[in-house]
Formats: structure tokens, sequence, C-alpha cells
């Protein structure tokens, strides 16, 4: 924090501030209940294209979104002017609108576990777009719904790759691979061996994690197992 004149190396109390919020992600200010997670720490390599800027009206891709999806769909029009959005009452006047079309947060997977079908479902710690924490949440909402979802839906969470793709982390792997070894060969995905510029790293089924053995090279992913994060290799 900046203890003098504003400068490129601290930030200002203002700043702080904005940036819990980005951390804490959107909550209702009457009641505090989580609307949409927020971001996380050590994940803000990507956040110039997606969030961060100093434009009015911002010009960052979340910004630009958003505006165009409530303008259009939720507020009638170009006009609606982004500042008066009220997180109180107009979360709830957008899930009535337009909710029962675009959200797609339903955990009754039943139909597609019956139907036989396979979910792969993968997410960057470091994603600036959407929020890895919303994966990781709507898994969890489908184990409760279902029990334990290990014979047809998978959820794998790739340390430092950015919206999709990018990002400093081993995030490169065959998908549709994956996908046809689970479908027609029966080997469902335990763990998952990804690559970035000649490193390799193991991609671990959600909740276990990638754990270090203490030996060989950290960029081979032979020297990892993938652990229920107390365990010990």
């Amino acid at each position: 924090m900046c203890s003098g004149e504003e400068s490129n190396s601290c930030l200002t109390a203002p700043q702080i501030a904005g940036l819990k919020k980005v951390y804490d992600g959107a909550k209702n200010p009457r009641t505090g209940e989580q609307i949409f997670p927020g971001e996380m720490r050590g994940g803000e390599a990507g956040w110039g294209l997606w969030i961060s800027g100093t434009q009015v009206p911002p010009t960052n891709a979340q910004h630009m979104i958003m505006n165009n999806g409530l303008a259009n769909l939720v507020f009638n029009g170009p006009d609606w002017d982004w500042r008066t959005f009220d997180f109180d009452k107009d979360v709830m006047l957008a899930d009535q609108k337009v909710g029962g079309d675009i959200n797609q947060v339903n955990p009754d997977l039943s139909g597609f576990k019956k139907h036989g079908g396979k979910l792969l479902q993968y997410h960057g710690w470091n994603d600036p777009a959407i929020s890895p924490l919303n994966s990781i949440n709507y898994f969890e909402s489908v184990q409760k719904e279902m029990g334990d979802t290990v014979g047809f839906y998978r959820l794998f969470m790739i340390p430092g790759m950015e919206h999709c793709m990018g990002g400093l982390g081993a995030s490169e792997f065959d998908h549709m691979q994956v996908i046809v070894k689970w479908v027609e060969d029966g080997v469902a995905p335990d763990r998952i061996v990804a690559s970035r510029s000649g490193k390799t790293h193991p991609l671990c089924a959600y909740p276990r994690v990638a754990k270090y053995t203490g030996k060989g090279s950290i960029d081979d992913a032979a020297n990892y197992v993938c652990s229920a994060g107390s365990d010990t290799p």
C-alpha cells in the first residue's frame, strides 16, 4: 500500500478496496448472499484483457459482455446505463426475464447419465473471465444432488491456465482422445498428463491435486502423484 504519493510500485487504498471486490466476487449488498464467486489471488496475469483498465466507460471484455447482455436482454435496449445496476434487485430481475433460457445450473444430470453420457469438464485456476470456483460449485452441486459422479462426470482443475487456454501452466492435452478412451474403451480419466513448452504436469480428477514426490524434475509429470491434498506421497 502506498505510504506516500501514488506510484506504479504501490497500490492506493481505493485500488486495494477495488481488488478486494474482485477477489470476493459479486454479493448482494443488503443480505451478503454470494451471487457469483470471485477471481483467484495469483491469477492476475490475464486481467488486462478481461478485468482491469482505467477507461470510463470500461473497455475490458467482462464489462463489454455484461453491458451488452444486460442492456439488450434485460433492460430493453442499448440506452441502459450500467451505473444504475442494483445488485439487490436487478439480479433477480435478470433471472426472472432470461434466467430460464440461459442459466445452466440444474444439478440433476440423471437423464444424461441414463443415456450413457460421459462429461469431462476442465477449468483453469487462472481464468480471468469466469471464476474457476464456479465450476467447482456446479460440480459439487451435482454430487450433492446425485451422489458420487465418478462413473460419468469428472472435473479437472488446471493450475496456471487462463480462459480455456494459455497462461503459465501446462494445459495442453488431447481432450477428444480422453473422451474416446472413456466412452469407447471404458478407461475413465483419473490423471491426465498435460504439457507446455516441453514441460509436463499431471492434471488430477477433482478434488485430488498433483503433489510432487520430492525427487526428480518438477517439470516432469512422472514425479507427481494425485493426492487428496492432506496425503503424503
